[in-house]
């Protein structure tokens, strides 16, 4: 009679791991107290740039108070090393050195790595004219300008340009076009967002304006 295999003692899943389990094992590897940039492109292997952007997009995911700024400047360096073909990012020490707490950090994380593990069920390689090297270059540009936006100190305009770079990069990681499109989508949103608080803002000058004068 042939043996049989149980799923318990099938062997594991030889592929490269998932993006949530590669950024959840740089934080409880890395030694002390405290994540620097410097410890995630140590740990990101060939898949560096995609990974940092899902990275610094998750705290906006979450979200945790006053970090837009901080993961938006090194998003758009990164973004933009990777719009002019640069393979593997790059940082000044000074960058590099950025460290996130641990403490501070990891609880929140670990709830948006859970979320993003679910998605992360439903990717796969598709439309793959969508991630080729042009394709990935317009990606780095409409990153850029998402990093920008999340710099801004504007109530509520975190949440879906994070969601759409965090798209975007899984895309880019998976090979996944669905996902890209995805990510540009939430880049109309975001920037249909954008303006009507330009406009509302502008409005408001305005009245106070003819209130005054």
């Amino acid at each position: 009679m042939a043996d049989e295999t149980s799923p318990a003692d099938a062997p594991p899943h030889a592929g490269p791991p998932k993006v949530s389990e590669q950024i959840l094992a740089i934080f409880e590897h890395t030694p002390g107290e405290r994540v620097s940039l410097r410890d995630m492109v140590d740990g990101l292997g060939d898949r560096g740039f995609g990974i940092l952007f899902v990275f610094l997009a998750l705290p906006n995911v979450i979200p945790i108070p006053g970090i837009s700024t901080l993961v938006g400047i090194p998003m758009a360096i990164f973004a933009g090393q990777m719009m002019i073909g640069l393979k593997r990012p790059w940082l000044p020490q000074r960058l590099l050195a950025v460290s996130f707490s641990k403490a501070e950090v990891l609880p929140a994380l670990t709830i948006a790595i859970g979320r993003l593990a679910k998605v992360e069920r439903f990717i796969k390689p598709r439309l793959s004219s969508l991630t080729q090297p042009f394709a990935e270059r317009m990606i780095a540009a409409a990153i850029v300008y998402i990093a920008l936006v999340l710099c801004l100190p504007i109530a509520g305009a975190n949440l879906i340009p994070a969601i759409g770079v965090v798209c975007f990069a899984l895309g880019i990681i998976e090979k996944d076009g669905v996902m890209v499109i995805v990510g540009g989508i939430l880049s109309v949103v975001t920037t249909l967002y954008l303006l009507l608080v330009l406009y509302l803002g502008f409005q408001a000058v305005a009245y106070l304006l003819r209130s005054v004068f």
